[in-house]
């Protein structure tokens, strides 16, 4: 159903999702250490091991 949503995992097996910055606060209360973060401006690039929790940052994503 939601396979659409998420490409293929990066060469390190990681899912990255791209989110504006303002929400690294939020994303990182929510996820904390099950997730890293890479900063690039007023952007953030976020991976996770996880699909469920990429789907998931998708779906915030969407409501934003």
């Amino acid at each position: 159903m939601n396979n659409h949503l998420l490409g293929p995992r990066d060469p390190e097996g990681y899912y990255v999702v791209r989110a504006p910055r303002k929400l690294l606060n939020n994303i990182m209360g929510r996820y904390g250490n099950k997730i890293k973060i890479i900063e690039m401006g007023e952007e953030i690039l976020i991976r996770t091991k996880s699909r469920r929790i990429a789907l998931s940052i998708i779906k915030m994503l969407k409501t934003v």
